[in-house]
């Protein structure tokens, strides 16, 4: 297992991978995205979407089938709020498929008032179009 800066020589991949999980493009232009490996093959990918300097968007955590059931997303999204961390941004968010709730919560990801906390409105933006999107249903949390 390892973890891989991605470069413009694999944002084909990454869109593809993206592309088959229904999730917004990549491009590289204000992210850091992360591809995990398993026995040095590409097995996920990842990324956190630099909003402005205080806000950003923990998202795109994606495994490859055949790579599912070895703890891959772990060290992905460990990764990535380590990354996170270390930008010192005071809101990183994340929009996880509810069924997820529980693992993101392990990485000190905490459910959204959306009465009560002030969020970026691209986030709730992001956040809404999630909604109408898929077909699961999805949380807003932060970091």
């Amino acid at each position: 297992m390892g973890i891989i800066l991605a470069t413009e020589k694999d944002v084909e991949w990454i869109n593809n991978q993206y592309k088959l999980a229904g999730f917004v493009p990549s491009d590289l232009k204000n992210e850091i995205v992360v591809i995990v490996t398993y026995n040095g093959k590409k097995a996920g990918v990842g990324r956190l979407v630099q909003i402005d300097k205080d806000n950003l968007e923990m998202g795109g955590i994606y495994i490859l089938p055949a790579y599912r059931g070895h703890k891959l997303a772990q060290k992905l999204v460990s990764f990535l709020v380590q990354q996170a961390r270390k930008a010192d941004a005071p809101n990183v968010y994340c929009i996880p498929f509810e069924n997820l709730g529980n693992f993101y919560k392990k990485y000190g990801f905490k459910k959204v008032d959306l009465q009560e906390d002030e969020i970026h409105e691209t986030i709730i933006a992001k956040y809404n179009w999630c909604l109408q999107e898929y077909d699961k249903n999805v949380l807003l949390f932060r970091l």
